[in-house]
């Protein structure tokens, strides 16, 4: 495999270039109610942790555990809110982040697992 070294990248047909830094080095769309990832990039493994946490493996590590994430999941019909976040428990490291759906409730949270997870991973890789 070849390997093409760029600052800045644009698709064909956009009109506005970016920094490939920008790009996405890591993601996963994730069934947390039966499990199972729907497609992933970057991710070689999913683990369901517990109820509600789920951890990801990636297939190429980044350079340190100081990158950025954004995860969310779908909500349920009602009053229910649900926030995606990493776990605070087990803090990421260059090779796996654990994600917890926390569930609110008239002020109280506890986790649950959804259909519909997702998180992003934007950083540098090793």
């Amino acid at each position: 495999m070849s390997t093409i070294t760029v600052a800045n990248i644009k698709a064909t047909g956009e009109t506005a270039s970016r920094a490939v830094s920008g790009v996405a080095a890591a993601w996963a769309n994730l069934n947390g109610a039966t499990f199972g990832l729907r497609d992933s990039l970057n991710i070689s493994s999913a683990v369901d942790a517990a109820t509600g946490l789920y951890e990801f493996n990636f297939a190429s590590s980044f350079s340190s555990r100081n990158y950025s994430s954004v995860a969310s999941c779908d909500s349920n019909a009602g009053t229910y809110g649900h926030i995606l976040s990493i776990d605070n428990s087990t803090d990421p490291t260059a090779s796996l982040v654990r994600v917890v759906n926390r569930t609110s409730n008239g002020g109280n949270f506890f986790t649950s697992d959804r259909g519909n997870c997702n998180i992003t991973l934007n950083g540098d890789l090793a």
